[in-house]
C-alpha cells in the first residue's frame, strides 16, 4: 500500500476533482449536495463538446434520482423500452424487452450536470500535469497540456476523472495501459426527427452475421438520431479522417443494407462524424493509491460495445460521495479518508471487473469470424501486473 502524505497542512480544497466529464460533474454535485467543498478542474472550455450520445441504465438512472437530476434528464433524452436486432438483410435476429435506458445527447447531459452546480465549483481550461512530491503532496496545474509548469493546488483528497487517457491514473499504475482493441466505431449524428420516430422506444442494431461489423442506431431526444458503424479494422481498413473518405467508407460497407440506413448516409453531414477506436483496459488492482483515487474512465475505460461509459461513471460518482461521506460526514483525515477510500474500491471493484470481462467478452464476440476462411483470431486484452506508486 503506497503510503499517504502528511495531510495536516490547511489544504485549497477539500476533494480536488481532476476532470469535469460526466464522472467529476456528477461527485461534484453530489459532494456539494452534501455540503463538502470540491472544486473541479476542467481542461475543455466548452462543457458537452464533442462527443455524441450517452445511455444511461436503471444503475445510473438511480443515482442520478440520488442527485436530484434523472426527471431532467428523462425530459432531455429518450427513452428505451427495447432493443431489436436484424441482420444486414433486415432480417429479424432477436427483440428484448429492457428495464428503462435513457439515450442522450452529451451536449444536453453534461450542461445539465453543470447548471446543477453551485456558480464557482468548475474552472475550465485547466488540465492536470502531475503532482507535486513533498511533505505536502499538491497536483499541478496548467492551462495547456503541453505545459511542465504551473499553478498548483492542495487538497486533502484528489480525484481523478481525467478519462480514458488519465494522467492520474498513469501517475497511480504508470504500468497499467490502456490497450486498443481492433474495433473502430464512426459515430455519426443529424437531425432527423422522422427517423426518430420511427425508432420510438427502440434501440436498433443490423449486423452482418459472418461477424466483425454492425450497426447501431438510439433516438437521444429533441429529434436527434445518433447512429455508427463499428467494424473490425483488420477485415474493413479505416478510412482516412476527411468527410469524403468517411462516406466513401460507409457506404461501400452497408451498401444493400435496409431502410433507413440508405437515408441516414444520404443525409449526414460527415464533417461533424468522427472515428473511435474502441479501447479496453485490466482492472485496476485497486481504485485508489493514497489520498488519489480514480473515477469513470479513468478507472476503468470500458469498451463501448458495452454501452456502459456514462452509466458506470455517475454510478462511481454516487458510491464514492457515500463512501467519503460515510456514517459521520467527510474527514480530512488521513485514516479517516484512507477508510473511505477503502470502502469504496471494496465496493465497487467487483462490480468495475465483471464490467470489464463482459467487455472483453464482447469484443472477443465482435471480432471472431469463424464463418471467414482466413478470418483473424478474436482480441484478447492482456493482463498486467501493477501496482500503485503513490
Amino acid at each position: 500500500m503506497p503510503s499517504t502524505p502528511n495531510r495536516t497542512a490547511s489544504h485549497e480544497t477539500p476533494v480536488a476533482i481532476l476532470g469535469g466529464g460526466v464522472a467529476g460533474l456528477s461527485l461534484a454535485l453530489a459532494l456539494t449536495r452534501a455540503g463538502v467543498g470540491c472544486r473541479v478542474y476542467e481542461r475543455s472550455l466548452d462543457i458537452g463538446g464533442g462527443g455524441m450520445g450517452f445511455i444511461l441504465m436503471p444503475d445510473g438512472l438511480a443515482a442520478l434520482e440520488r442527485l436530484g437530476c434523472a426527471d431532467a434528464v428523462r425530459q432531455a433524452g429518450a427513452t428505451a423500452w427495447r432493443s431489436e436486432e436484424r441482420s444486414a438483410s433486415g432480417a429479424p435476429l432477436a427483440e428484448k424487452v429492457l428495464p428503462e435506458h435513457v439515450c442522450i445527447l452529451r451536449r444536453a447531459l453534461l450542461p445539465l450536470l453543470f447548471a446543477a452546480l453551485p456558480d464557482g465549483i468548475v474552472r475550465q481550461g485547466i488540465a492536470f500535469a502531475g503532482f507535486d512530491e513533498g511533505e505536502h503532496r499538491a497536483a499541478r496545474l496548467v492551462t495547456d497540456p503541453g505545459e511542465t509548469s504551473g499553478e498548483t493546488v492542495t487538497a486533502a483528497a484528489y480525484v481523478g476523472a481525467d478519462g480514458k487517457r488519465s494522467r492520474v491514473r498513469e501517475a497511480l499504475f504508470p504500468a497499467h495501459r490502456v490497450e486498443e482493441t481492433p474495433v473502430t466505431e464512426l459515430i455519426n449524428g443529424l437531425h432527423a426527427p422522422n427517423v426518430a420516430e420511427a425508432l420510438r422506444d427502440r434501440l436498433l442494431k443490423f449486423r452482418d452475421e459472418r461477424g466483425g461489423l454492425a450497426v447501431g442506431l438510439a433516438s437521444v431526444g429533441e429529434g436527434e438520431v445518433v447512429w455508427y458503424v463499428q467494424f473490425d479494422r483488420r477485415a474493413h481498413p479505416m478510412p482516412e479522417d476527411e468527410a469524403d473518405a468517411k462516406e466513401r467508407f460507409a457506404r461501400r460497407l452497408l451498401r444493400g443494407w435496409p431502410e433507413p440506413l440508405p437515408d441516414l448516409i444520404r443525409r449526414t453531414d460527415f464533417s461533424r462524424s468522427y472515428l473511435s477506436e474502441v479501447v479496453g483496459m485490466a482492472t485496476l488492482p485497486r481504485l485508489y493509491g493514497g489520498d488519489t483515487v480514480l473515477v469513470g474512465d479513468a478507472a476503468h475505460p470500458l469498451p463501448t460495445l458495452l454501452g456502459q461509459g456514462a452509466n458506470a461513471a455517475v454510478c462511481d460518482a454516487v458510491l464514492l460521495a457515500d463512501a467519503l461521506l460515510g456514517n459521520g460526514g467527510f474527514s480530512a483525515e488521513p485514516a479517516a479518508l484512507q477508510r473511505a477510500l477503502t470502502r469504496y474500491d471494496r465496493r465497487r471493484l467487483p462490480e468495475v471487473d465483471a464490467l470489464h470481462r463482459e467487455g472483453r467478452a464482447r469484443v472477443d464476440a465482435f471480432t471472431r469470424s469463424a464463418d471467414r476462411v482466413g478470418a483473424p483470431p478474436p482480441f484478447s486484452l492482456r493482463e498486467p501486473s501493477s501496482r500503485a506508486t503513490l
